[in-house]
C-alpha cells in the first residue's frame, strides 16, 4: 500500500522572485506542491540529475512520508539511478498486469484468432498474482504454469483444481515446457530464467517483469515490455499534471487498488490499449500477424 504518493516534475525557476530566479540558474532547488491529501507535487529546477541530487529528493520524500514517485518525462535517468537511492518509482508494470486480459485481446484481434481455442503459457515463481491468472485461466483453453517453485504454488494449484473448467498444468521441465509455447505471460523471471529452457524461439513474450531483457540473437519472437493506453480519468484532469507519461499518471491512480476494483475501473474510465511497445518502440500488428502459424 502506497499512501503518498509525489510527483516529481521539471519546472524553469521555481520561484517568482526574480532574485530567486537568478538563484535558481545556479543551484539545485526542491520545492514541494500539495495537490491532494496524499499527493505531492516535487518540483525541481533542471532535469539534470545526480547522485546527490537524487538523495536530497530522498529526503523530502521520507520528510513527507512519501512511498512513491512518478517522473516527468522530462527527467532522463535510468532506473538503476533511482534503485541506487533506494527510491520507488512507478514503471507501469503494475498497470500492465492488472491490463493483462486487455492486451491478450488487443493481440488475438491482431491475430484474427480467439484466445478460448489455444493454449497460453505462464511463467511465475509464486502466487501473489493468482487473481489475475484465475482470470487468465477462463479465457483460454488451457493454461500451463512454469516455474522453478512449484512448493510455493499449492495454494493457486488448489483455487484451480475447484473449477472444473479449468485445464491447467504446474511444469518445471525444462525439455518440454515451453517448447511449443506460441504466447508466454512471464510475470517474474529475467531472461536467464529462459536461457535454461527449450522454448519456442518465434514465440510472443509478454514481460510483465520490472527486468529488462536482451534475448539472443537466435531469438526471433517479439518482447512486449509495455504498453500505451488512452482513457478518460476525472482523477487525472484535476491533477492536471503535464509532462507526465499518461500510462505512470493511471498506474498513480490505481496503485492501491486489488484487481477485481481496477477491472471495474478500468470500464469506468473507457481504458483501452491503443499500442504495444518493445525495446526499440512500438510494435506493428503485422508483427504480430506474422506469428499466426508459428
Amino acid at each position: 500500500m502506497y499512501e503518498i504518493i509525489g510527483y516529481l516534475n521539471y519546472r524553469d525557476n521555481i520561484n517568482l522572485n526574480i532574485f530567486k530566479k537568478i538563484i535558481d540558474k545556479f543551484f539545485f532547488r526542491i520545492s514541494l506542491n500539495k495537490l491532494e491529501d496524499n499527493r505531492f507535487e516535487i518540483l525541481i529546477n533542471t532535469c539534470s540529475l545526480n547522485e546527490k541530487k537524487l538523495t536530497k529528493i530522498k529526503k523530502i520524500m521520507n520528510n513527507n512520508n512519501i512511498d512513491i514517485i512518478a517522473v516527468s518525462n522530462k527527467i532522463a535517468l535510468e532506473q538503476s539511478d533511482f534503485d541506487k537511492e533506494n527510491i520507488k518509482k512507478f514503471n507501469g508494470k503494475v498497470l500492465m498486469k492488472n491490463l493483462i486480459i486487455l492486451i491478450l485481446d488487443y493481440i488475438y484481434t491482431c491475430k484474427n484468432e480467439n484466445m478460448i481455442l489455444d493454449a497460453l503459457y505462464i511463467t511465475i515463481n509464486d502466487d501473489k498474482n493468482k487473481d489475475i491468472i484465475m482470470d487468465l485461466a477462463t479465457k483460454f483453453k488451457c493454461i500451463n504454469i512454469i516455474t522453478d517453485k512449484i512448493k510455493k504454488l499449492k495454494r493457486l494449484e488448489k483455487k484451480l483444481e475447484k473449477n472444473e473448467n479449468i485445464i491447467y498444468s504446474i511444469s518445471n521441465n525444462t525439455k518440454k515446457s515451453l517448447k511449443k509455447a506460441k504466447l508466454i505471460v512471464n510475470f517474474d523471471y529475467d531472461e536467464k530464467f529462459f536461457e535454461k529452457f527449450n522454448f519456442n524461439r518465434n514465440a510472443i513474450i509478454i514481460n510483465l517483469s520490472t527486468t529488462k531483457w536482451k534475448m539472443k540473437s537466435s531469438f526471433n519472437g517479439t518482447i512486449i515490455e509495455n504498453v500505451m493506453i488512452d482513457y478518460n480519468c476525472e482523477e487525472n484532469k484535476i491533477l492536471n499534471l503535464k509532462n507526465f507519461d499518461k500510462n505512470i499518471l493511471y498506474e498513480s491512480h490505481i496503485i492501491n487498488m486489488d484487481y477485481k476494483e481496477f477491472k471495474a475501473n478500468y470500464i469506468n474510465n473507457k481504458c483501452e490499449i491503443t499500442h504495444l511497445t518493445g525495446c526499440n518502440g512500438y510494435i506493428l500488428d503485422y508483427e504480430l500477424k506474422k506469428y499466426n502459424n508459428a
